[in-house]
């Protein structure tokens, strides 16, 4: 076993296609401090696009690039070790070719095997690196907004320089290797042919030795991924897991072992409170419940708003399960996700709100947390903000929705205890007290902000004192939602837009399905988005539902669906209704219950029709 004896090392890019990534990379290469103490060796592997045959062509008249070509495709091992062999006195760097480096990022990685003796493998952090991944540990990151690979690059050195982390493997895409490691196991095995997983048994090996493999925690390398294999890249993962697994069964345990107790989180967040600390707007932390939908919609929304119009920074504080809550950057991909647990809340929040330069609260609901969270402004001496997202502070059950499904009517108060002391509230705190207790808390907001007047009229029969704004929700443009309003020659289709519910109106929608199935004209519903409830074994055949979609998909889902009218059945008062918002802007034919916000809003719109919020079913599919 011998210790390499040259200062320089070598640079090896096996480079097959992808004629855009590979001058990407190779353009880095030579626009970094890399060639400072390294050459750089490519091997031409039978690449079957002539531009990169001719653009390597003309790399290799420069000095310190030398360029190995194959006739025949001899895979990405095999080209490994070939380009290996070349200078054997010298540690060498592995780099895919369609990676991008900045700057010194191969000094780091020397650097960081000159510090520790035992490392036969350092790999540096990527957006695309499965262990070594940011922001997101295991994900194929994009770069976070406003960032570039030499900005990280950057951030990485200055918050993490000179440190490391030891790993279960080294990552394929850009590896650091010490040539005397290489030796000891013999390079690449061949059995692995065009490449994947050839890294992990070369790791593996060497690790029942004694040796070390480090993640540098001050380095960061682009890498796109899966560019030269195509389509071929899972069936060669899978391949290759299963020679993985036959020699080293223990590996896939201690990999998920590793992930789970995530060592390398601390270099990521240094990384995102650095990116954090630059944004020179306001803060806010905003206090919701978890379960997605309108309210997490419009937080998206405000967000960003924040975000991008004031350069400012969202706090989200949230469920996190029946016992603790969680504060996460919004807006942002992090992995800033601070667990706190209920009876923490007076204590942990504070000191997390003076580190993080919060300067006001806003809150958007209640459901799912603790309610410790309603003197979270005294705890920590700032003002806030409440917006009205429903009738949560009146009536416990959120919506006035009875057991059964349907809109309570808003009875007097006797009738509001039968129907908690039935379902009591979440807090224990009994109808007399639920209001009481929102009565006195409500008043101490800066603002009150209502999304329409009708929310603000319903909220007033219960708090006379309340003043408050109303301001419609800022939406993104639902300009994408036009031009969808063909009409069927063939048959009637109306669309349900949203998650259902029997509070959106499921039950409903059931009973207006069966009685459309015996008309003579054929009409289908279609759900764009899920069922929260079960449509049954006798489920009617002419509903079909979607399923869940994120909100970008909804111009698509309308367009393929192309329904001929839009059907809104929700049996309670609405404060909002995004759904709406899509469907005035496909100009198609709307059929609703006057549920609040939505026929308060569909006032005086052409081809929109409001029925009583008790309308017969008959009437409804008339």
């Amino acid at each position: 076993m011998t210790e390499a004896s040259s200062d320089r090392l070598d640079i090896i890019i096996p480079v097959y296609r992808g004629e855009i990534a590979v001058r990407r990379c190779l353009d880095s290469v030579l626009a970094s401090d890399a060639l400072q103490v390294a050459d750089l060796v490519i091997v031409n592997d039978a690449s079957p696009e002539p531009g990169i045959t001719a653009y390597l062509s003309q790399l290799a008249t420069q000095a310190s690039i030398s360029l190995i070509n194959h006739d025949v495709n001899q895979g990405f091992v095999a080209s490994v070790n070939e380009a290996a062999v070349l200078n054997p006195d010298r540690d060498f760097v592995i780099l895919n070719a369609d990676t991008e480096v900045v700057g010194d990022w191969l000094q780091r990685l020397v650097q960081q095997g000159a510090d520790h003796s035992r490392a036969a493998t350092i790999t540096p952090f990527s957006n695309n690196a499965t262990i070594a991944s940011y922001p997101k540990l295991v994900r194929e990151n994009s770069l976070p907004r406003g960032e570039c690979v030499g900005t990280l690059h950057q951030r990485f050195g200055r918050v993490n320089h000179g440190k490391a982390l030891e790993s279960p493997t080294a990552v394929g895409f850009c590896t650091w290797i010490r040539r005397s490691a290489w030796e000891e196991a013999s390079g690449f095995d061949e059995v692995f042919g065009r490449g994947y997983g050839e890294e992990v048994d070369f790791c593996c090996k060497l690790a029942s030795t004694g040796w070390q493999h480090l993640l540098a925690a001050d380095v960061f390398v682009f890498h796109e991924g899966g560019v030269s294999f195509g389509s071929e890249a899972n069936e060669r993962k899978t391949n290759a897991q299963q020679v993985v697994d036959e020699r080293y069964p223990d590996y896939g345990e201690a990999v998920q072992r590793w992930i789970q107790q995530d060592p390398a989180q601390p270099y990521r967040l240094a990384v995102d409170l650095d990116r954090l600390s630059e944004r020179s707007g306001p803060r806010w932390m905003f206090v919701s419940h978890a379960y997605g939908g309108g309210v997490q919609q419009h937080i998206n929304d405000l967000t960003a708003l924040i975000r991008d119009e004031l350069d400012g920074v969202v706090w989200l504080l949230q469920p996190r399960d029946d016992q603790s809550v969680r504060l996460t950057w919004a807006g942002e991909d992090s992995d800033l996700d601070i667990p706190i647990a209920h009876d923490q809340v007076d204590t942990a929040l504070p000191p997390l709100v003076s580190e993080l330069g919060i300067q006001r609260l806003h809150f958007h609901h209640f459901a799912g947390l603790p309610a410790s969270v309603l003197a979270l402004p005294a705890v920590v001496g700032l003002p806030f903000d409440f917006t009205f997202h429903d009738f949560h502070t009146v009536c416990p059950q959120t919506h006035f929705i009875t057991r059964d499904g349907d809109f309570c009517g808003r009875p007097d108060v006797e009738g509001c205890e039968r129907c908690v002391a039935e379902r009591p509230d979440p807090w224990g705190l009994g109808i007399h007290d639920w209001r009481a207790t929102f009565s006195d808390w409500l008043p101490e907001a800066e603002r009150l902000i209502y999304p329409n007047s009708s929310v603000r009229d319903i909220v007033s029969d219960y708090f006379h004192e309340l003043t408050g704004e109303v301001w419609p929700h800022p939406e993104r443009n639902l300009a994408e939602f036009k031009g969808h309003a063909e009409r069927s020659l063939s048959r009637r289709k109306v669309a349900l837009i949203g998650s259902l519910s029997d509070v959106k109106g499921l039950h409903r929608l059931k009973a207006l399905a069966e009685l459309a199935s015996g008309e003579i004209d054929p009409v289908e519903f279609v759900v764009i988005g899920p069922t929260l409830g079960p449509l049954g074994p006798d489920a009617p055949s002419n509903v079909v539902v979607t399923g869940q979609y994120d909100a970008a998909e909804l111009p698509n889902l309308l367009a393929r669906e192309r329904p001929d009218s839009i059907l809104f059945l929700s049996v309670v008062p609405e404060t909002y209704n995004f759904a709406l918002s899509a469907a005035l802007a496909t100009g198609l034919p709307i059929v609703a219950l006057d549920a609040g916000a939505i026929g308060e809003r569909l006032m005086g719109v052409k081809d929109a029709t409001v029925l009583r919020l008790d309308a017969p079913t008959e009437q409804v599919l008339d």
